[in-house]
């Protein structure tokens, strides 16, 4: 028996069961794309100075379509992100640090600069990376190394 012969033999409910399997699937792949496309729209730049006045500064780039929530934040040394076991704490959200929000396709700067300057120089990383650690609501943590860069 050949497909148009079957075809040919199914009653209404059965096209309508063949269009509803058609359509949710349909359906899925575009949600699956869509996921895909925005599951890492989090982009996060890291630039350092030797000047204390100038600074070191952190841009937040948000490119999802909606709008994000910072709800804590922490900067640290380590020799890698997965023995934060030992790591050094440069900076953190402090006490009463509201939540912050990043609108949707926008970016923030952070500056440490005089009495929250930190350096990168080689004395002081002694091999480890600076790396953030971003609490944000409805996501997990995300963990980014921002320098050395490679």
């Amino acid at each position: 028996m050949n497909l148009w012969c079957y075809l040919n033999r199914l009653g209404l409910n059965d096209w309508i069961a063949l269009w509803g399997a058609l359509l949710s699937t349909v359906l899925a792949v575009i949600k699956i794309m869509d996921w895909w496309r925005d599951r890492d729209r989090l982009e996060i730049d890291f630039s350092s100075t030797s000047d204390e006045s100038v600074g070191n500064s952190i841009i937040i780039r948000n490119l999802y379509a909606k709008p994000i929530i910072i709800t804590h934040w922490e900067l640290f040394f380590a020799h890698n992100r997965r023995e934060l076991r030992e790591c050094e704490l440069i900076e953190s959200a402090d006490f009463d640090f509201h939540d912050q929000t990043v609108g949707a396709n926008a970016s923030i700067v952070w500056r440490f600069c005089d009495a929250h300057y930190f350096s990168t120089s080689d004395k002081v990383l002694h091999g480890r990376s600076i790396y953030l650690k971003l609490c944000i609501a409805g996501r997990q943590k995300v963990t980014r190394k921002l320098y050395p860069y490679h």
